[in-house]
C-alpha cells in the first residue's frame, strides 16, 4: 500500500490515493509531524515532556497516540518503530511532500520552470492550523520549520531572478522560457473615470466612488482603475472603504488610464499627481491610505500639508527607497527585477512573471497569480513600469517621520516577503503617537478571500471613527 502525506497547507494522508480520516486529537496529528521531519529516534520522556508536561499520566497518553498513528501508518510494512525507549517512523516508503520538495530544491537547477514550480508549492503554508500555542517547545520548532522553508522560497526565487536575468541579456544562448497565454481581463466595471493635470499637462485619470469622509488611496505598485474595482486582490476591500466613505483613488502617470505618453518619473513628478488629484476633488480635509510604495508619498503629503490630512493610514511600505536602504543585496535584487522589466515585461517571461506576482501575492492560487500578471501588463508597457519602479529608489523619509502631526495607523502583514513588518514597527515607533497592528497574513496586497482582509477594513473604520 502506498501511504503519501501532504505537510503544506493541511495535514493530509492518503493510502493509495484515498484520503483518510487523521486522529481528531491534534497532539497526537503533531506527534506525527515531529516524528516525521526528525532525522533520528525521539525518547519516549522526551515527548511526553513536549506534548504532555502537564498530564498526570503523560505516557499513557503518548501509547494512546501512538495507538492511533498504527491506525495511519502500519499496515503491510511497520512504518511506526518503537521499543521500550524510543520511538521513531521508517520513512524510506513514504511519499512526504516536504521531504520530496527538500530534495528536489537541493538538485543544481537551471531550469527555470522547475524552480518556479518549487517556488509555488512553498508558497504554501507548512501545516496550517496545527500550531499549538499552550505547547511552546513544539510551537518554537514549528516556527523553524517553517522559517526554514521561507527562506528557501527566498533562495529559489533569487535564482529565478538570476535565471531570468540570464535568458533576457544571453537569448541567443538560452532557448526563451515558456509563456502562459494571455487572457483579456473581464470589465466588470466601468468607472466614472474623470481627468485632471497638473503644471506639465499630464493627464491623471481618478474616480470617485462613495460619500462621506473623503478617504484617497494614490497607486500601489501598478495601477488600472477599469480592472481594480473587482481584482481578487483587492477589489471587496475597495467596496466597503466606499460604502461608508468618499473613497477616491487614481492611475499614476504612465499606468492605467492615465497619460502613458511620459518621459520618466520622478518623486516631483508623483508629489505633483497627488496634489493634482486633491485639488481636482476640492478636498479640505480628508484621510489618506498608502499601500507599499506610495506609504512614502503619503508620509511626504502629512508633512508638508498636515491641515489636510484628517487621517494617515500606512499599509504593509517602507519610508527608505531600495537604494537609500543601504543593503547592497536588496539593491541587486531590484536592479535585477528592474533590468528584466525593461526586456522582458511585455514578452511575459513566465519565470520573471511569476517572481514578481509570488513575491506580492505568495499565497494567491494559479488562477489568482495568473489575473495579476495579465492586470500587471495591462497596466503599464515595460519602460513606463520600469520607470515607475525605480521613482521611489532613492527616497528617504525617514528624517520626516518625527514631523508628522496627523492620528497615524501603521499595519503591516506580518508575513510580508516584499517588505518585512520590521519596516512598519519602526515607522510606526518613530510617529509620535502612532499606533502599529499586525496582521496575519504573508500578503503584500492582500487577497479579498483571507480574514486579514476584513480585518484591514475593520481596523481602519475602528481607526477614522476613533479620530
Amino acid at each position: 500500500m502506498q501511504i503519501s502525506i501532504k505537510m503544506l497547507g493541511e495535514l493530509q494522508v492518503c493510502h493509495n490515493n484515498q484520503l483518510i480520516r487523521l486522529p481528531s486529537s491534534k497532539l497526537t496529528r503533531a506527534l506525527l509531524v515531529y516524528l516525521l521531519l526528525s532525522n533520528r529516534a525521539q525518547r519516549r520522556d522526551y515527548l511526553c515532556n513536549l506534548f504532555w508536561s502537564d498530564t498526570k499520566d503523560a505516557r499513557g497518553a503518548l501509547r494512546w497516540s501512538l495507538s492511533k498513528l498504527r491506525a495511519v501508518l502500519n499496515n503491510h510494512t511497520e512504518h511506526l518503530v518503537t521499543d521500550k525507549d524510543h520511538v521513531s517512523i521508517n520513512k524510506a516508503e513514504l511519499d512526504i511532500d516536504v521531504i520530496n520538495l527538500l530534495a528536489r530544491a537541493a538538485r543544481q537547477h537551471n531550469n527555470a520552470s522547475e524552480l518556479t514550480a518549487l517556488a509555488e508549492q512553498l508558497a504554501m503554508p507548512l501545516l496550517d492550523g496545527l500550531d499549538l500555542h499552550n505547547h511552546p517547545d513544539f510551537q518554537h520548532w514549528l516556527i523553524a520549520q517553517r522559517q526554514q522553508l521561507i527562506q528557501l522560497r527566498s533562495k529559489l526565487l533569487s535564482q529565478i531572478v538570476a535565471s531570468a536575468k540570464c535568458s533576457v541579456t544571453d537569448a541567443a544562448k538560452t532557448a526563451p522560457l515558456p509563456a502562459r497565454p494571455r487572457q483579456a481581463l473581464q470589465l466588470q466595471y466601468q468607472a466614472d473615470i474623470r481627468y485632471c493635470a497638473g503644471d506639465d499637462g499630464v493627464k491623471i485619470a481618478y474616480v470617485s466612488t462613495g460619500r462621506g469622509l473623503p478617504v484617497l488611496k494614490p497607486p500601489a505598485l501598478l495601477n488600472h482603475l477599469q480592472y481594480d474595482w473587482h481584482a481578487p486582490l483587492w477589489g471587496r476591500i475597495f467596496h466597503q472603504l466606499a460604502a461608508n466613505y468618499q473613497f477616491i483613488r487614481y492611475d499614476e502617470r504612465g499606468s492605467g488610464m492615465s497619460e502613458h505618453n511620459i518621459s520618466g518619473v520622478s518623486v516631483d513628478d508623483l508629489r505633483q499627481d497627488l496634489a493634482t488629484v486633491v485639488e481636482a476633488n476640492n478636498l479640505s480635509k480628508f484621510a489618506l491610505l498608502g499601500i507599499s510604495n506610495s506609504v512614502a508619498l503619503c508620509i511626504d503629503y502629512a508633512v508638508r500639508h498636515p491641515e489636510r490630512v484628517s487621517h494617515l493610514i500606512l499599509f504593509n511600505g517602507y519610508a527608505a527607497g531600495w537604494c537609500a536602504d543601504g543593503d547592497p543585496q536588496l539593491r541587486e535584487k531590484m536592479q535585477a527585477i528592474i533590468a528584466l522589466a525593461e526586456t522582458g515585461w511585455e514578452q511575459e517571461n513566465m519565470a520573471f512573471r511569476q517572481f514578481f506576482s509570488m513575491t506580492f501575492v505568495p499565497s494567491a492560487s494559479q488562477q489568482e497569480l495568473d489575473w495579476f500578471n495579465e492586470y500587471l501588463l495591462l497596466a503599464a508597457n515595460a519602460k513606463n513600469a520600469a520607470a515607475l519602479m525605480s521613482a521611489f529608489a532613492d527616497w528617504d523619509v525617514r528624517p520626516q517621520l518625527a514631523q508628522v502631526k496627523v492620528p497615524t495607523l501603521v499595519i503591516h502583514s506580518l508575513g510580508d516577503e516584499a517588505v518585512p513588518a520590521q519596516s512598519g514597527r519602526e515607522i510606526a515607533a518613530t510617529i509620535p503617537g502612532a499606533e502599529f497592528i499586525g496582521l496575519d497574513s504573508t500578503s503584500h496586497l492582500l487577497l479579498e478571500r483571507e480574514p486579514s482582509a476584513q480585518q484591514f477594513v475593520d481596523i481602519v473604520q475602528d481607526f477614522i471613527a476613533r479620530h
